[in-house]
């Protein structure tokens, strides 16, 4: 009599799936790890990006003011397609540099930072006020 053996044993595919548990357990953490390292850098990069604007409408708007301005607190935003954008000023009447359908960025794509991202520009420079864990140091 003739023995065909089709398939696997029990025994194999239990060995296989322990094999995969086993990458899969060591993967994960790896995998978590650079995510996080992702979410940094777009922090960082949405971040910079609010500080550049932030100082180009103070020089815009504020710097030649007579007495100076003191400081401008600027509130920004992302519209639907993710533009930054700023969504309020302190000193600004008018809606001319608001960006259009923009929502506030509520976490300042932090994870650590609960209130919307705001800096505050004056002749010194922009410095940033949020709970956030990341600062104007961290992307000099």
């Amino acid at each position: 009599m003739k023995n065909n053996k089709k398939g696997f044993t029990l025994a194999e595919l239990l060995i296989v799936i322990a094999i995969m548990a086993i990458l899969i357990a060591i993967a994960i953490p790896v995998f978590s790890a650079q995510l996080e390292k992702a979410r940094h850098a777009v922090d960082m990069s949405t971040l910079r990006s609010a500080e550049s604007l932030a100082e180009a409408h103070f020089l815009l708007y504020h710097a030649n003011v007579e007495g100076g301005s003191g400081d401008v607190t600027l509130t920004f935003g992302q519209d639907a397609n993710k533009n930054l954008g700023i969504t309020e000023c302190s000193v600004c009447t008018g809606d001319s540099y608001k960006l259009a359908g923009a929502t506030p960025i509520t976490k300042a794509n932090c994870t650590k930072c609960s209130g919307p991202l705001k800096l505050i520009v004056n002749d010194d420079g922009v410095k940033l006020e949020s709970t956030c864990k990341w600062s104007l140091a961290d992307i000099s």
